[in-house]
């Protein structure tokens, strides 16, 4: 779904922009014949395996494998969804795109543009009035907590903290000088109605400000420390409102990108305050969630920018509950997870301050895997000696492992269950086939774009009948790949190409989209390369697979072979049935009455009710 943004508008955001202009402000391209190259900034490489391609108005990383067009470019590098990516890029030439996002959950429904602006704006001037704020003498307590906290100034700046005034109308006063209505900073999160419905107070008051900002670094909303003793709650946080979603939202995430791209593994930590430390020692690829539990679309955003993360929680029993949360959500999204635990009773800053960067660095360093971290904890809550203790942790740890999308390590977890809790092989596939088999009922209202699932079940692990399935799938893959490329970029092979592998055939879902979209323009006679990636704009998986597209294959050698192969099997497959059909004993005869004669079928009506079925 693109978010209810009408086809025609995504199609001028598609043209009014150019490829190689917007990934060269980011990226060094070189020009190598029809492309341009470079090393992908989406994964540490020294050899150049990153192009981006002018006439089809993509990129793609032979490396990663990350490819798209500017909406895909903009979501690997940003982490947006795909309606914040056409809203920037339609906003940057000037083009309006409709604003009719519906806000579910008590979000702020049916906000406009103009409504959204409204909002940044206040924003902004609360970040500027919580700046001066803590920089004046109202701030002398708060600058010497941060600085006893670890917080030098320059540290204070960079991070954009702020102290709010301590009153009940501070930001209402300067925001009605400046023009700002109270129903805007309302919307904003940043007043709250007063009870007898004549006025407005600020929110946040004599607190020190943390500004929370979405992937691209606007501020959508704060975190507030009480610095009073007897001021309850001790930590608050802004509503939601058209511009915050705390399950879409990881604090640090605007400044943790290119820090993650460069380590090549994110680190998922609990506080604001942890988060900051961790960047202002180096540990740049630092985050944080919203302070409750993790969720899917934060799990979403990380793996648009990594294949693993480290898990940084309080060893204490919230740590590890939590911890055990993450982590399986996590491994949902085909990311490779490790847990690294904190000394009990530490937070980060602590760690950082009292023991320096090489104590947290040896933690890293030491963070468990899935099997490890998990069996230590089951060994903490089920006697692994008896058979209900075994059975109920290979349950759990079946569960967990069925999740990892690597077809190899899954492989390699179930044996490691077996060997540790000694219970058969079988059965532990059979729990994890019958959890993934509940698991893919749940899914399977969600959006086709939130890709397919992998199942853990018959023919896939070790044995010879599931490695040449295996085979067997990888083969097929190439051979969809690349007819559908040919189908694609050699319009002349379309035809036969269509006629002899059905839409139906291919079961790769990127390419499945990427061919039957192609066939439905052809059928339109819109079938250009141009039109395909409109088609296929609102659909990231589907933009992927067809970015990933060979377009310089030997074509005129491999479509007519293939498609030789393919009749000749067919020609096999009827010859092989015909000989069975020979061999098989006769039915017994059996002696019954004759069946009265089938009754006329009425004379088939005209129109499209007796049109023959498409084939």
């Amino acid at each position: 779904m693109s978010g209810h943004i009408p086809q025609d508008v995504i199609e001028r955001v598609l043209a009014a922009h150019d490829i190689v202009e917007l990934v060269g402000r980011h990226v060094p391209l070189k020009k190598t014949g029809r492309a341009w190259k470079a090393c992908c900034p989406l994964h540490e490489e020294k050899t150049p395996s990153f192009t981006v391609n002018t006439e089809r108005g993509s990129f793609k990383c032979f490396g990663c494998q990350k490819g798209g067009n500017i909406f895909g470019w903009l979501m690997e590098r940003e982490g947006l969804a795909f309606p914040e990516a056409v809203r920037q890029l339609a906003a940057e030439k000037g083009i309006v795109v409709p604003d009719n996002r519906t806000f579910r959950g008590g979000g702020v429904p049916g906000q406009d543009a103009s409504r959204i602006e409204s909002i940044r704006a206040a924003l902004a001037l609360a970040q500027d009035l919580f700046v001066r704020t803590l920089a004046s003498d109202a701030g002398t307590e708060a600058r010497a907590y941060l600085t006893k906290r670890g917080f030098p100034p320059p540290a204070v700046k960079e991070f954009g903290l702020g102290l709010s005034p301590d009153g009940w109308d501070g930001l209402l006063r300067v925001a009605r000088d400046k023009g700002i209505a109270a129903t805007v900073l309302e919307e904003a999160g940043l007043v709250v109605p007063r009870d007898r419905g004549d006025g407005w107070y600020d929110r946040f008051r004599a607190r020190l400000m943390f500004p929370i900002a979405d992937a691209q670094g606007r501020i959508v909303t704060y975190g507030a420390r009480a610095l009073k003793p007897d001021d309850n709650p001790k930590y608050l946080n802004g509503p939601e409102t058209a511009v915050f979603k705390k399950s879409k939202t990881l604090y640090g995430l605007d400044r943790a990108k290119a820090g993650i791209r460069k380590v090549g593994y994110a680190i998922l930590m609990e506080g604001y305050t942890d988060v900051l430390m961790a960047h202002m020692h180096g540990f740049d690829a630092a985050v944080a969630g919203m302070g409750t539990a993790f969720t899917t679309e934060q799990g979403k955003m990380l793996a648009n920018l990594t294949e693993k993360v480290i898990l940084l929680y309080d060893g204490d029993a919230a740590g590890l509950a939590a911890a055990e949360k993450s982590l399986d959500l996590l491994l949902d999204h085909g990311l490779e997870v490790r847990i690294a635990l904190l000394p009990d009773g530490k937070d980060v800053d602590e760690l950082l301050l009292e023991e320096g960067i090489d104590r947290l660095e040896a933690i890293l360093k030491d963070a468990q895997d899935l099997f490890d971290f998990k069996i230590a904890r089951l060994e903490a809550s089920h006697d692994l000696d008896s058979p209900r203790g075994r059975a109920q942790a290979a349950e759990r740890l079946a569960d967990s492992a069925r999740r990892v999308k690597n077809v190899l390590e899954r492989d390699l977890l179930f044996r490691r269950i077996v060997e540790r809790l000694k219970v058969p092989e079988a059965l532990v596939r059979r729990v994890a086939a019958e959890a993934q088999s509940a698991a893919n009922r749940q899914a399977a209202t969600r959006p086709a774009a939130d890709g397919a699932r992998m199942g853990v079940g018959r023919g896939e692990g070790g044995d010879a009948t599931g490695r040449e399935e295996s085979r067997k799938d990888r083969d097929r893959h190439v051979r969809e790949t690349n007819l559908v490329a040919a189908a694609v970029f050699r319009p002349e092979y379309r035809a036969n190409i269509r006629r002899d592998m059905p839409v139906a055939e291919v079961l790769d879902p990127g390419l499945h989209t990427v061919y039957e979209a192609l066939c439905a323009l052809a059928d339109e006679g819109k079938a250009s390369l141009e039109a395909l990636h409109a088609r296929l704009a609102a659909d990231s998986a589907a933009a992927k697979a067809l970015a990933g597209l060979p377009d310089d294959a030997d074509f005129d050698e491999y479509v007519p072979t293939v498609l030789r192969q393919r009749a000749e099997m067919r020609v096999r497959d009827a010859r092989r049935r015909a000989v069975l059909d020979q061999l098989s004993p006769p039915r017994p005869e059996v002696s019954v009455d004759p069946a009265p004669p089938p009754p006329t079928p009425p004379p088939a009506r005209e129109g499209p009710e007796s049109e023959p079925p498409f084939s």
